[in-house]
């Protein structure tokens, strides 16, 4: 897998606190039998990257005109690991952009063509729940009631720019680290 580089929320947002609750504390309790990992919430911008690459190096040459705005679109039970359950993001130009850059910079070595093509499946998302199983019907029930409990909106802007990070994903999840961060 590599490392990835992330977009995270801004520092201390309300935004923030809520998804950290969710992940960390809310949506675990909905599934009592299942070890969920921890993470901290954020959009992977892209993945595949060399790890061993200096983490102030990447996230510095990253250039932004403007900051993505991040509106969540609707909640997602996804097929993978990795997407089990997600906030599925507007899919802008800008945070296109963004994941388009990153890609191009750091995995197709320059090659925009093949970043851009890689782009049009590119499904922006953060996710809150890594698990194996496919929640049954009453656990998506009580996620959705979770999500909407905790003020988490669709259609609406959730924030602007946030931060961007180099994580290295080649140990297990518990022991990722964040790395790099640039306000942005």
């Amino acid at each position: 897998m590599g490392a990835s580089i992330w977009l995270l929320p801004p520092t201390g947002s309300e935004i923030e606190l809520k998804l950290q609750r969710l992940i960390a504390t809310t949506l675990p309790g909905v599934f009592p039998h299942t070890q969920l990992p921890l993470f901290p919430p954020h959009i992977t911008l892209t993945n595949g990257v060399e790890p061993s690459l200096d983490p102030h190096t990447v996230t510095s040459s990253v250039e932004i005109s403007v900051p993505p705005v991040i509106t969540f679109e609707k909640l997602d039970i996804g097929t993978t690991f990795f997407t089990r359950i997600t906030l599925h993001l507007e899919k802008t130009e800008e945070i296109t952009a963004l994941a388009i850059q990153c890609r191009m910079k750091y995995v197709t070595k320059g090659n925009a063509e093949e970043a851009k093509k890689w782009a049009e499946s590119f499904t922006p998302h953060l996710s809150l729940v890594y698990m194996e199983e496919m929640p049954g019907p009453e656990e998506v029930k009580k996620v959705e009631e979770e999500v909407a409990k905790a003020g988490i909106k669709f259609g609406v802007e959730v924030w602007t720019g946030g931060r961007l990070a180099l994580v290295n994903c080649t140990k297990p999840i518990d022991q990722w680290k964040v790395e790099g961060v640039r306000p942005i």
